[in-house]
């Protein structure tokens, strides 16, 4: 949630913070930061989760921000194409070139 509402890296800490709590409260020995092969596996899988869901909400973050560029240049596009005169005093016939009009 960190990282979705205040950005990647104050998500990477909140996630170390979590980390810590977690090994602390809820991981055999309680109350206390031993480590043995089960609490190694256990805060192994915490920080692949907390790693993928980060690195997701990064990339969706990113989308979002490339996705609110091309809206801005579609809404430049479309008022000029509201400004461009609707009417050809010569018949509306266009001379590109390579193209027969």
């Amino acid at each position: 949630m960190g990282a979705y509402f205040f950005g990647t890296l104050p998500g990477l800490a909140l996630a170390t913070a979590s980390l810590l709590a977690t090994w602390y409260f809820f991981i055999a020995p309680f109350n206390s930061l031993a480590l043995d092969g089960a609490s190694v596996l256990a805060l192994a899988f915490f920080v692949l989760i907390a790693e993928t869901i980060i690195l997701l909400i990064h990339g969706v973050h990113k989308a979002m921000r490339a996705l609110l560029g091309d809206r801005q240049a579609n809404a430049t596009l479309a008022e000029q194409r509201r400004l461009m005169p609707t009417s050809c005093s010569t018949g509306c016939r266009t001379t590109w070139p390579g193209l027969r009009g």
